[in-house]
């Protein structure tokens, strides 16, 4: 019995399954190295995945994850969940996985603050750093919901409530009218809804990975690129 390997030769034409853009095809030249091969068909795949996902009217509570592209260190495959925006005033939202390496009690000594030393403080994103917030995330019924910049106190209350994380966050992230949509325009974020299974994964960079490569064949790819081959 006989048995043949498939294998990908010079010039095969590669579909990517249920990519956004269906016309999505890729001319796979085999180079000497791996890396060089996987930097090639992502570079192919991304030119044709330009502009798939227009701007809908209201993204208060998407996710957005960075494109490899924002690799500025403060959006560094970055996942932004989106508390507020309107078309007219912008856009208000929480980096979820830069932490900071620091608890709220490494930053305040009150011991009014006691029972919330022990949470961790995430970069929320590059405005108002010197700020210090707190905000809830829960599941309840299966759905996901959130409350942004609470109190001391109510901070405190959801504590004590189960399937429910307490963070607190340095500085957030805002868009100006009309920024944010453009941003979108050229593929600078995939927007994506979040779902209860997010408080189960740790908030770092892993984060980004573990949601993008859920999305498409696209994205998984993507997500399982090496760091060099993503910065060129």
């Amino acid at each position: 019995m006989s048995s043949k390997t498939s294998q990908i030769r010079p010039y095969d034409q590669v579909v990517i399954p249920n990519h956004p853009n269906k016309f999505a095809q890729v001319t796979w030249l085999i180079p000497k190295s791996t890396h060089r091969s996987l930097h090639f068909l992502l570079f192919n795949i991304h030119s044709f995945h330009v502009n798939t996902q227009p701007a809908p009217p209201k993204l208060d509570k998407k996710l957005l994850l960075a494109d490899p592209s924002l690799r500025d260190g403060t959006f560094n495959k970055s996942v932004v969940l989106l508390a507020e925006h309107t078309p007219e005033e912008g856009a208000f939202g929480l980096i979820l996985n830069h932490p900071s390496g620091k608890t709220v009690g490494d930053l305040i000594s009150d011991p009014e603050f006691l029972e919330l030393w022990q949470i961790p403080v995430h970069l929320g994103g590059p405005v108002a750093r010197d700020q210090l917030t707190f905000s809830a995330f829960w599941k309840r019924d299966s759905k996901f919901g959130f409350a942004t910049r609470i109190a001391m106190d109510e901070a405190k209350t959801y504590l004590g409530e189960p399937d429910t994380l307490v963070k607190a966050f340095a500085g957030y992230s805002g868009w100006s009218e009309g920024q944010l949509e453009e941003e979108i325009a050229q593929d600078a974020w995939t927007i994506t809804e979040p779902k209860t299974n997010l408080l189960n994964f740790p908030h770092d960079l892993t984060l980004w990975k573990s949601i993008m490569r859920g999305l498409s064949p696209y994205h998984r790819i993507l997500s399982g690129a090496p760091d060099e081959i993503l910065s060129n």
